[in-house]
């Protein structure tokens, strides 16, 4: 589709000067004939070029252009017989007008009228509405682009203003977020340890009396228990303030227990999944479980996004030394993703399994196989768990 250039902002206002500069010439050489409109072509170009400097300096401009038509009055005979005097008379006014200071402004009407006077003065016949129809114009044409000039200043000033205010709202609005978050978390940490301080005195004195008088043990180790659920529940509801309203995010987090649901969306999904558990399981830290789970939903998500065959494998081999996990697929397209459920993933990746198997001493290796495909591999020591939890 063929895209129609338009001219705006300065590239519009020097066109418009060009066009006047052009029409001054052919009004010259017109009226004077060659080479005696060569004078006048002098003349109309001082008036007219001096304004394209308006933008940077708008005064000298108003005043360089209503000098050189002063000058102009004294060797061209009546230049009120030609428009170029009164063209540019409006645009001087109109440059003169949206000049910021206005002692400038009214200094650049000021010479609009001196050149309106030099050249009703050296006309042949003169009249007074000869000065006061022009300075008229003039008048009226400076201050409309006066009042325009003063409404772009106070548009330009609300919208500082309204800019101003958002900012200032939204930082009241973190500061009192920060300020509810501290007290949130202050109250936290009484609640907690007071909990535990309770908890702690109470499975002691348990501790001391289990020998020779169980009941009243059994009746602290109940207290110890209603004590530890009552803070888990508080613990979640102030969590909950301070995360988002999810309630999946309050349920227990997933373990190894859990890989058969994972398996069973991955295959809901379309992925042709085959799995496979060697060796006999170990007891891991719930976190190292956690960190485990999370690898193999990050490996899976990634084979329903991007697998391209749709055959997949999942080898959770439980070694002599550590937890070995192993997920690959056997192609890769990244413009391909299959339809169906999400599996969950967070979204982190790669880099968020690394985070997550270094903390308990292990390592993740993810990239592309030899045969084709894509391939995640894990291991998780079982001593470096247990000592990165204790």
């Amino acid at each position: 589709m063929t895209r129609i250039a338009t001219l705006r902002g300065p590239a519009l206002e020097r066109t418009a000067l060009l066009a006047v500069l052009l029409g001054c010439l052919v009004e010259a050489f017109t009226s004077f004939g060659w080479p005696s409109g060569l004078t006048w072509a002098a003349v109309a170009t001082g008036m007219v070029v001096p304004l394209a400097m308006r933008r940077r300096a708008p005064l000298a401009a108003v005043l360089t252009a209503c000098t050189a038509g002063v000058i102009g009055s004294f060797v061209v005979a009546d230049m009120q017989d030609f428009s170029t005097p009164f063209l540019v008379l409006l645009l001087c006014a109109m440059v003169a007008g949206g000049i910021a200071r206005t002692r400038d402004a009214v200094a650049g009407y000021a010479a609009c009228c001196v050149l309106v006077a030099a050249v009703a003065v050296h006309a042949e016949r003169v009249i007074v509405g000869d000065f006061l129809f022009p300075m008229g114009f003039a008048l009226g044409t400076w201050a409309a682009a006066r009042a325009i000039h003063q409404r772009t200043l106070l548009a330009a000033e609300l919208h500082e203003a309204t800019l101003r205010a958002e900012e200032e709202r939204a930082t009241d609005a973190a500061h009192a977020v920060a300020d509810e978050r501290r007290r949130i978390a202050r109250e936290m940490h009484d609640l907690i340890g007071h909990s535990v301080s309770v908890m702690v005195v109470q499975a002691g004195g348990a501790r001391r009396i289990l020998d020779h008088d169980p009941a009243r043990a059994i009746e602290a180790a109940a207290r110890v228990e209603e004590t530890g659920r009552a803070a888990l529940v508080e613990m979640r509801r102030l969590l909950g303030m301070l995360g988002p309203d999810d309630p999946a995010q309050l349920a227990p987090q997933p373990s190894l227990d859990d890989l058969d649901t994972l398996v069973e969306r991955a295959r809901t999904a379309g992925v042709a999944l085959a799995t496979s558990i060697e060796g006999a399981p170990r007891p891991l830290p719930a976190g190292a479980e956690l960190a485990a789970y999370r690898v193999v939903q990050e490996a899976l998500t990634n084979v329903v996004k991007h697998g391209r065959s749709g055959d997949a494998r999942l080898i959770v081999r439980w070694a002599d030394d550590a937890l070995e996990l192993w997920v690959s697929d056997d192609g890769r397209d990244e413009d391909h993703a299959m339809a169906g459920p999400s599996l969950g993933g967070s979204g982190h990746g790669l880099v968020g399994m690394q985070e997550r198997v270094r903390a308990y001493g292990g390592e993740v290796v993810a990239g592309p196989r030899a045969g084709g495909g894509f391939e995640v591999r894990a291991r998780i020591p079982y001593e470096q768990s247990a000592v990165a939890v204790g």
